[in-house]
C-alpha cells in the first residue's frame, strides 16, 4: 500500500476563506447526477478535509474481427482527496491524479478571487533531522543528489541506494563538490503494532522530495 502526499502554499487561505469554501462545497455535494462535486469529510474553522470528484467520459475506438470500428464510451471518476489549512496556509493533496487543476479552479470560484498556489518547497535534510529528533535515528536507504557542480557550466545528479545507511557515502560520491538533496527514502521501525484494516504495521518506508512530495509505503 502506497500513500503519496503533495503540499502547496496559498496565502489567501485564511480562516474566513476556509469557512466560505466549506459552505460552498457542501452545496455542491457530489451526487449520481453530478458531473463534478465535493464529498466533505470534516470541517473546522481553520481546517477542511474532503474529496473533489469529477466524472470523466472517455471514448475508446476498437475494431471487431470484421474490421469495423466500434466506439465505446466509458466513465471514470477522478477523485482528489484534499485538506486545506488556514493556519499554515497550505493545501495537501493525497494520492492526487495527474491533473488536479479543476479543484484549484473551483476553489478560486468559491472565493471570487485569484488564488496564488505554488508548490511548497523544503529542505529534505531538515525534514530528516526533525523526524530523527522526534523518533530517533532512522536508516536512509536511498538518496538522490542533484546540482553537483562539475564546472561552472556543467552539473550532474546521481542516486545512492542500499540496505545500509547511504549517508556515510555521500561525501565520497560528491567528491567534495557542492550538491543538493533532491529526495531521500528511509526506513522507520515502529515500536508498536498498529492495525490498518487487516494489516499490522511494524515497518514504514518513507520517501521525501524537495518539492514537499511524500511517499509512504506500508
Amino acid at each position: 500500500m502506497k500513500t503519496r502526499a503533495r503540499w502547496f502554499s496559498c496565502p489567501q487561505l485564511e480562516k474566513g476563506a476556509i469557512s466560505k469554501i466549506a459552505k460552498a462545497a457542501q452545496l455542491d455535494e457530489f451526487s449520481a447526477k453530478s458531473e463534478s462535486g465535493f464529498r466533505i469529510e470534516k470541517v473546522r474553522p481553520e481546517f477542511l478535509h474532503g474529496t473533489f470528484i469529477q466524472v470523466i467520459k472517455v471514448k475508446d475506438t476498437i475494431k471487431n474481427p470484421f474490421g469495423e470500428s466500434i466506439v465505446q464510451e466509458r466513465i471514470e471518476y477522478r477523485q482528489t482527496v484534499f485538506r486545506l489549512f488556514a493556519r499554515s496556509t497550505q493545501i495537501e493533496l493525497v494520492n492526487a491524479p495527474r491533473s488536479f487543476t479543476a479543484l484549484f479552479d473551483q476553489l478560486t470560484t468559491y472565493l471570487d478571487s485569484t488564488l496564488t498556489i505554488t508548490a511548497a518547497e523544503s529542505n529534505c535534510l531538515k525534514w530528516l533531522a526533525a523526524i530523527e529528533s522526534a523518533l530517533g535515528r532512522v536508516k536512509v536507504l536511498e538518496m538522490r543528489l542533484s546540482g553537483i557542480a562539475l564546472s561552472a557550466s556543467v552539473g550532474a545528479e546521481t542516486s545512492l541506494y542500499g540496505q545500509d545507511d547511504v549517508r556515510k557515502f555521500v561525501k565520497e560520491v560528491a567528491g567534495g563538490k557542492k550538491f543538493d538533496v533532491a529526495a531521500l527514502a528511509f526506513a522507520l521501525q515502529i515500536s508498536k503494532v498498529f492495525c490498518l484494516g487487516m494489516q499490522k504495521l511494524r515497518f514504514m518506508r518513507i520517501s521525501i522530495g524537495s518539492m514537499l512530495t511524500c511517499f509512504v509505503r506500508r
